[in-house]
């Protein structure tokens, strides 16, 4: 989806960017390590044309080295600046719907979407932003680039946009510390009849959130038509095929695991065994 090659890029008469490749697949999460002052905030500046590039950069194929911030953010590359970068005259809200595109239904996180996450910013919004902490500054990163889990999630085949949209913004965007917590948000954790150490599921735990309980089910019976040859439809199969009345409650069995699996695509790049993913 991303390929640089032997990129360099200088501030003033410093050679800072000497010969850097990269490449970024569709389903890839890569992190650029270092100390300070070996260039990582400059690779992405260069990659998004605040820093004049000299050398390859390619987006889907398409060279974007030479156009403007605004042009190579139109072809779908987000970014996030460390330095926060917001316009401390305005308001809070006034920065966070600079992000809000106008007329158009988009995977793109709303005002709303960024009030849930961030309560103080919406106790703050008519707050100059500037006079916040540099935490709560950070908080206001705009929302203008489509969101990466969800780009990431639609490419599972069986899994449709308004799917990924919504699991992205109602759990898998949170910070859940591992898979028991996810299961858990999501009621997905079953009411537990306990038998010594063996431990049956005997249904949907009340608690959680219902949204992401009811799509996950509904994901799971579709995931099961799509992705037959998957690790995870095979072993539904090979607890269901003699008992009927138990498809139902494994279903559920099925849903937690696929949450939990498809958590771990957007958060660590895993793809789930055996699951087919369409072209990037």
């Amino acid at each position: 989806m991303l390929e640089v090659s032997d990129l360099h890029a200088y501030y003033g008469k410093s050679h800072i960017l000497q010969g850097v490749h990269l490449k970024v697949d569709g389903d890839e999460i890569v992190s650029i390590l270092g100390r300070n002052g070996v260039g990582r905030s400059t690779t992405l500046k260069a990659i998004m044309g605040d820093v004049p590039p000299h050398g390859s950069i390619a987006f889907k194929g398409e060279s974007i080295v030479g156009l403007r911030p605004y042009e190579i953010a139109h072809r779908g590359i987000g970014y996030v600046p460390e330095d926060r970068a917001i316009f401390p005259t305005l308001t809070v809200e006034q920065n966070l719907l600079l992000g809000v595109k106008a007329g158009r239904r988009s995977t793109r996180w709303s005002l709303e979407d960024t009030h849930r996450l961030f309560p103080v910013l919406a106790e703050r919004a008519r707050a100059p932003a500037g006079v916040l902490s540099g935490g709560e500054q950070q908080m206001q990163a705009p929302q203008e680039q489509s969101h990466a889990m969800v780009r990431l999630l639609a490419r599972v085949i069986g899994v449709g946009i308004e799917t990924a949209d919504m699991l992205v913004h109602e759990i898998l965007s949170r910070s859940l510390r591992d898979r028991r917590a996810v299961a858990r948000y999501a009621g997905l954790t079953g009411a537990p009849d306990e038998s010594g150490s063996k431990r049956q599921e005997k249904g949907l735990a009340k608690a959680g959130n219902a949204r992401v309980r009811r799509g996950m089910i509904q994901l799971a019976w579709r995931f099961l038509l799509f992705q037959k040859d998957s690790a995870l439809a095979q072993w539904y199969r090979a607890r269901t095929e003699s008992a009927g009345k138990k498809r139902k409650t494994m279903i559920v069995a099925l849903a937690r695991k696929l949450l939990i699996a498809l958590w771990r695509l957007v958060t660590t790049g895993e793809v789930p065994a055996g699951v087919v993913l369409r072209a990037a």
